[in-house]
C-alpha cells in the first residue's frame, strides 16, 4: 500500500491504560488511582511536524477505548509516512506490535519512531536482533531536541546517523548516536497543540471537568537512590518563564474552556521565588482556575502554601516516601519525618488538600517497619495517599544495590519485557508479601470511616457523588484486603 507523504500519526497504542510519555513514572492506571492525562509530548512534537508542512493526527487508543482493529483500520485509511508511539518499558512487549502491523500494511517506506524513556539505559548488545525488527528510530534524549533533526532526516537533508539522541535500527541491529543536548530554554518549546487532542477525555476525577497538564520545569539537584530524574533531565532546575506558563494556561481557558490544571515538574516548589511570582500572576490574571502540584517536604513553607492557595491550588502531592529518618538517610532523600509532618500541617492550615506518596520494597524494609508506616499514614491528616513498590531502574544507585544483593530477577532482553526488572522483595519479605502489605495499607486508609465521611462532606452535586462512587468501586477492586 502506498503511503501519504507528509502524514504523521502520533499515538498511544491500544491496550491497557498506562502513564505514558512521562519519563519520571511508568505505571498501570489499572493498579493505581492516578488521573489520566493528555499525551502532551505528542502534542508538542506535532507542532514541529506541522511547521514543516506535515499533516498530523494524535490518537490515544486506550483513552478512546479503541482496539487493534481500529488501529489497523486507521493505518490503512490514513496511510501515514511517519508513526510516533509513546511506549512504556512495562508494556513494550505489547506496544511494539503496532510497528509490525503498520509495516505489514504500509511496507518499508513508513518510518516507525519509538518514544521509550528507559531505552537509553538498555544494554543493546543483549537485545535479540528481531525484537526491534520493525522499529526504525528510538528517541533517547528530550524529544523536543530530537524531533527537528528527525524532520531534517525525513526531508533528505541529513543522514540518520547525524541525528543526536537516538538509537536507530537497521534490520533490527541497533546503533546509538551521540547524546542530544538538554533543551536550554524551555520557553522555546511550543505549547502542546491541544486542537489535535480530545480534551474531554482527560478530567479531574472529583468534578469531571476537563484538565490540562502543564509542564513547567525539568531537572532535579537531588540524588535520591531510587530516582532517575537527575540522570534524564539534569541536576539543574530548568524552569519556563512565568509569562510562558501563564500564557499557556490562558490559552487553555480561552480557547479550550479548560480551568483545571495539573503542574508537572520534578519538584514544583523547587524554586521558591518562581512559585511566588507565578502565584501572584495567577491570582491577578487568571482568577477562578484550579490546580494541583507536587512538592518535596523541605521546599514548602507557610508563605508558599498561602500564595498557592490564593492562586487556585487545591491539592499538593508530597513525596514523603518513609516515616523513618534513618530510612530517608539511606535513600539520600535529604528530608526528615519532621519536614513531612510540618508541611502537611501547613497545607491543611491553608486549606490545601494533601496527597502523600510512600515507597516500600527497599532492602532494609521489614514487616514491623512497614506496619509503622501504615500507622503513620493513618495518624497524619492526609486527604489521599499512594504506596508504590520501588522499581529496580537501571542507572540508579538502588538498582546497583538490589543487584549486588541478588534481590532482582534479570529478564533476558527480547524474550520478556524490556523493563526495569521486578524486585524479588526485601531481605526479609517477598514481592508477594510486599504487594499484600501495599494493598492492605490502601484498603485501611481509603475505607476507614474518617475518609469516607470527609469525602461525603465535600460532595456538592449528585454527579459528583456518582463519580466518587465509581472511584470508590475501582479502589475497592484494586486494594481490597487480601487477609
Amino acid at each position: 500500500m502506498d503511503i501519504k507523504e507528509k502524514s504523521v500519526i502520533l499515538f498511544n497504542p491500544p491496550g491497557r491504560l498506562w502513564i505514558r510519555g512521562e519519563p519520571r513514572c511508568e505505571e498501570s492506571l489499572e493498579k493505581q488511582p492516578y488521573m489520566l492525562t493528555a499525551p502532551n509530548n505528542l502534542a508538542v512534537y506535532s507542532v514541529y511536524f506541522r511547521r514543516a508542512g506535515m499533516n498530523c493526527r494524535i490518537i490515544d487508543y486506550p483513552a478512546e477505548n479503541k482496539g487493534w482493529d481500529i488501529f489497523e483500520r486507521d493505518i490503512s485509511e490514513i496511510r501515514p509516512s511517519i508513526l510516533i508511539m509513546n511506549a512504556t518499558s512495562l508494556s513494550i512487549d505489547q506496544d511494539i506490535a503496532a510497528f509490525e502491523k503498520a509495516r505489514k500494511i504500509l511496507g518499508e517506506k513508513v518510518i516507525n519512531i519509538l518514544y521509550l524513556p528507559y531505552l537509553g539505559h538498555i544494554d543493546m548488545k543483549k537485545i535479540d536482533k528481531g525484537y526491534f525488527a520493525y522499529t526504525d528510530i528510538g528517541i533517547i534524549g528530550e524529544g523536543e531536541a530530537v524531533i527537528p533533526d528527525i524532520i531534517r532526516y525525513y526531508q533528505g537533508q541529513s543522514e540518520i546517523g547525524d541525528i543526536r539522541g537516538i538509537v536507530y535500527f537497521i534490520s533490527g541491529v541497533p546503533s546509538k548516536t551521540a547524546p542530544a543536548d538538554l533543551v536550554g530554554d524551555l520557553d522555546e518549546i511550543p505549547f502542546p497543540d491541544r486542537s489535535l487532542i480530545n480534551n474531554s477525555l482527560y478530567t479531574r476525577p472529583d468534578n469531571g471537568q476537563p484538565l490540562a497538564s502543564i509542564d513547567n520545569a525539568r531537572g532535579c539537584p537531588n540524588r535520591c537512590i531510587f530516582c532517575r530524574s537527575s540522570i534524564m533531565t539534569g541536576t539543574e532546575i530548568r524552569s519556563r518563564s512565568v509569562d510562558s506558563v501563564v500564557r499557556e494556561m490562558r490559552e487553555c481557558r480561552d480557547i479550550y474552556g479548560i480551568r483545571e490544571f495539573l503542574f508537572r515538574a520534578d519538584n514544583f516548589t523547587g524554586d521558591r521565588e518562581w512559585v511566588i511570582e507565578l502565584c501572584a500572576r495567577l491570582t491577578s490574571e487568571l482568577p477562578g482556575v484550579s490546580w494541583a502540584a507536587n512538592s518535596r517536604t523541605d521546599t514548602f513553607d507557610e508563605g508558599v502554601a498561602a500564595a498557592m492557595k490564593r492562586a487556585g491550588c487545591y491539592l499538593v502531592e508530597f513525596g514523603v516516601e518513609s516515616c523513618d529518618d534513618g530510612h530517608l538517610i539511606r535513600m539520600k532523600k535529604n528530608t526528615t519525618v519532621d519536614n513531612a509532618e510540618k508541611c502537611l500541617a501547613i497545607a491543611h492550615s491553608c486549606g490545601l488538600m494533601t496527597y502523600g506518596v510512600f515507597l516500600i520494597g527497599f532492602p532494609w524494609d521489614t514487616r514491623n517497619g512497614l506496619k509503622e508506616m501504615g500507622n503513620f499514614v493513618l495518624k497524619e491528616d492526609l486527604d489521599f495517599m499512594e504506596v508504590f513498590i520501588v522499581q529496580a531502574v537501571p542507572g540508579t544507585e538502588l538498582f546497583d544495590m538490589l543487584l549486588s544483593e541478588g534481590l532482582v530477577d534479570m529478564m533476558p532482553y527480547g524474550s520478556e519485557a524490556i523493563a526495569p526488572p521486578v524486585i524479588k522483595g526485601t531481605r526479609s519479605l517477598s514481592h508477594a508479601e510486599l504487594e499484600k502489605i501495599r494493598r492492605k495499607m490502601h484498603y485501611n486508609f481509603y475505607f476507614r470511616p474518617k475518609f469516607v465521611f470527609r469525602r461525603l462532606r465535600d460532595l456538592k452535586t449528585p454527579a459528583q457523588f456518582l463519580r466518587y462512587a465509581k472511584l470508590g468501586l475501582k479502589l475497592f477492586k484494586m486494594f481490597r484486603a487480601t487477609g
